[in-house]
């Protein structure tokens, strides 16, 4: 039998996520959302690198991840990147409702 939070991860895996990261100078927001509309939790991560990456380490492996070009974004998709994920680049007002 599974573990309570390996259970958890296995069945997050069945629905697809869709991440968001919204970069600052000196910190990352992250929200989530899945494909059947629930909202995860929303953190925010601070740009100290060990905590940065640790935090990428947390997600599901594979995940594909949103995020506004910017000024300071380079170094941020390397650490998706190196952490298994997809990192997928917009253009600034991409992502807004309007």
């Amino acid at each position: 039998m599974l573990a309570e939070p390996q259970l958890e991860r296995k069945l997050q895996r069945k629905l697809k996520q869709f991440i968001g990261c919204d970069a600052h100078k000196k910190f990352s927001v992250f929200a989530s959302t899945d494909e059947a509309g629930v909202h995860g939790r929303t953190t925010r991560v601070t740009h100290e690198r060990k905590v940065f990456r640790e935090y990428l380490r947390e997600l599901l492996p594979g995940s594909e991840i949103a995020l506004e070009t910017s000024g300071c974004y380079y170094w941020i998709v390397d650490d998706m990147e190196q952490a298994g994920h997809y990192p997928r680049l917009l253009r600034p007002g991409r992502l807004s409702d309007g």
